[in-house]
């Protein structure tokens, strides 16, 4: 694969921090308890929309994807930005 040129960067970054803002807006939890359950999540519960909540109230898998969403919301913006070369700085901004 090609390598980025650090010309190109500067505006590839915002893009890529556009999209990870919207990326790291998705709820899992949320997302997963109105599809799969036809609940609202920050309704049952300790009505904080998380894997811990997930777990009490939905069981075990529903927890575990909650958490999977999250972590892959996180990782991905990172690892795109790794792969296009950017700085370490630059992806904690992604992160």
């Amino acid at each position: 694969m090609k390598s980025i040129t650090p010309y190109m960067q500067p505006f590839l970054f915002p893009l890529f921090l556009v999209f990870s803002y919207i990326i790291g807006s998705l709820n899992g939890a949320h997302i997963i308890a109105k599809f799969f359950y036809g609940k609202n999540i920050t309704l049952i519960g300790t009505t904080n929309a998380g894997a811990g909540n997930m777990v009490r109230n939905f069981g075990l898998r529903a927890g575990f994807a909650a958490g999977a969403i999250d972590f892959v919301k996180g990782t991905v913006p990172v690892m795109a930005g790794s792969t296009l070369n950017f700085s370490p700085s630059m992806l904690l901004f992604l992160a």
